[in-house]
């Protein structure tokens, strides 16, 4: 069996196991990256493939580990982690502009996520993107405005304030907050009976090379990047006067007011404020276009 297919069916191994195997596989550089994606597209080359999959690796088993509170085996959430990185790897393409792990993140979210909504048993939902938002971010929801922590229901002034926030009715969050109560548990339940030990003291700390991990961070300087990348091209759709004012008004470290570009420009104040809501618009429709075609491409 083959790296790629004995990591995406992680049946029957530790994933604690599979967490110190990743450490072991270098992260790649751009060049290699890209010559290891051909490879596999190209002529299916199962090396490149299984060098790919062991460089995201930790990606992976941490993406996966974000979704541990809805109580399922771990090495399934790693597996359906893994299978959509391999369909990242398939449909990725280098004119995106971006690496790898920062289109693979994506896919490899979807993935899971659409491995708990058909593993949930009491919730048979998710056919919509309104109901898959309300079920994985109604509970973070519910904990940052202190609603509903301890077990008991959220009352329908609770509700309504949680609908207006997801645009929906109050009754979707109603309804949806009844079917996830049946299998909510808090990371502060005990484990076990014998100890005070909770849940949430199974997490990764700093020891275990997942808090402040570098390729976080070499992920996160790649989405900052990207942006970037995204924010130079569409500014070549503006003209040199728009431009002249979206970088004085928004992208200098000292803000220029309205006044002192009118006259810069010799157009009133209310003038440079429509060019610059027009720019700002223009600058909107560029990069929404650009992400899509990057993330559905």
């Amino acid at each position: 069996m083959s790296f790629a297919q004995r990591n995406i069916s992680a049946e029957g191994e530790s994933w604690r196991f599979y967490v110190r195997s990743a450490r072991r596989y270098p992260l790649l550089d751009r060049e290699e990256e890209q010559a290891l994606i051909r490879a596999w597209q190209d002529h299916e080359d199962q090396g490149a493939l299984n060098r790919l999959v062991g460089s995201h690796m930790r990606m992976a088993v941490r993406l996966a580990l974000q979704y541990r509170g809805y109580h399922l085996p771990v090495e399934d959430l790693i597996a359906q982690s893994n299978m959509g990185l391999v369909q990242a790897i398939q449909h990725y393409d280098a004119r995106f502009g971006c690496r790898l792990s920062t289109y693979a993140v994506w896919w490899m979210k979807a993935a899971i996520q659409d491995y708990v909504l058909k593993s949930w048993s009491m919730v048979r939902i998710g056919t919509t993107s309104k109901q898959k938002r309300l079920f994985f971010n109604l509970r973070g929801e519910k904990a940052m405005r202190s609603m509903g922590l301890h077990g008991e229901s959220m009352t329908p002034q609770d509700a309504q304030t949680i609908a207006d926030h997801f645009c929906v009715s109050s009754d979707d969050i109603m309804m949806m907050d009844e079917r996830l109560h049946a299998r909510d548990m808090s990371l502060n339940a005990p484990r076990h009976e014998q100890n005070d030990e909770e849940w949430i003291d199974s997490l990764f700390d700093g020891d275990e090379g997942y808090e402040g991990a570098p390729e976080r961070d070499y992920q996160e300087k790649e989405e900052k990047q990207y942006r970037l990348h995204l924010l130079q091209r569409a500014m070549g759709c503006l003209s040199h006067r728009e431009k002249h004012i979206v970088r004085a008004r928004l992208l200098s470290s000292q803000h220029v007011t309205l006044e002192t570009l009118g006259a810069d420009l010799g157009l009133s104040r209310e003038r440079v404020r429509q060019i610059e809501s027009h720019a700002i618009r223009k600058l909107r429709r560029f990069v929404l276009q650009r992400h899509r075609e990057h993330v559905y491409s």
